[in-house]
């Protein structure tokens, strides 16, 4: 991947900010373990934009895996933890 995506905090309690400095589309995907889809984005090539939110704090205390994928390709894929 030609660009960098960061996640913090991570560990998290309510919530996670993905920073990005890129120039292509993104989706993001939050899922479980088992791989049922919690929470679903995209990063758009925006340079007036370079992070995202995501409210989490619904999610139980848990491992969660944070994929990107660019056209439906998987380019990246992190555990992050809430606590």
């Amino acid at each position: 991947m030609n660009s960098t995506i960061k996640v913090s905090p991570n560990p998290f309690d309510d919530s996670i900010t993905l920073f990005y400095d890129t120039n292509k589309n993104y989706s993001i995907t939050i899922t479980s373990l088992q791989g049922t889809v919690l929470f679903r984005a995209k990063i758009l090539n925006d340079n007036s934009v370079n992070l995202l939110n995501a409210k989490l704090k619904s999610l139980p205390k848990n491992v969660y895996m944070l994929v990107i994928s660019e056209n439906e390709i998987t380019k990246s894929v992190q555990k992050i933890i809430k606590q």
